[in-house]
């Protein structure tokens, strides 16, 4: 049977503060939600991880005097690494903290906006769409499209 966050009887609205709750395991929705769940948290490891190396060669750039090679390379590195991988997490976390099973419109579940239709609209500097199956979460500000106030221009940049 499918877990419904919503639904006292099956979820006591008490997560757990770090991992992965283990009710998880019973649901019928567990593939999918594990899958989307994986993929964002080997994302930012991935991230971290680059940008571990990249602060590495800076530190080798600078033991070996190599200043026109910090200029030339770690900083295009570093911008184009965190400019797009490292906005891409914080909107990992934004989505994460600002939508929920448990919060009402516009900030429910449903009204998320998807994350890679987002990075996709951003590379081709596309603005997003309205979808209209989220009729629910049009409101006095337009949060279905974008998450934060001033994200399509931001975006664009």
């Amino acid at each position: 049977r499918m877990l419904d966050p919503k639904d006292i009887n099956m979820y006591s609205s008490e997560p757990y503060p770090f991992g992965l709750d283990p009710a998880w395991q019973a649901a019928t929705n567990k593939i999918g939600f594990l899958n989307t769940y994986k993929m964002k948290i080997s994302l930012i490891f991935g991230v971290v991880h680059m940008t571990f190396g990249v602060m590495l060669s800076l530190w080798n750039k600078l033991s070996r005097k190599q200043y026109h090679q910090v200029l030339l390379e770690f900083i295009p590195q570093i911008v184009f690494l965190l400019g797009i991988f490292g906005y891409l997490v914080i909107m990992i976390f934004i989505k994460w903290i600002m939508y929920g099973a448990n919060v009402a419109d516009p900030f429910s579940e449903h009204c998320a906006p998807n994350l890679l239709i987002t990075f996709i609209n951003m590379m081709l500097m596309k603005e997003a769409d309205v979808d209209i199956k989220m009729d629910k979460c049009h409101g006095a500000i337009n949060y279905e499209i974008y998450m934060y106030p001033g994200q399509g221009g931001l975006q664009k940049l």
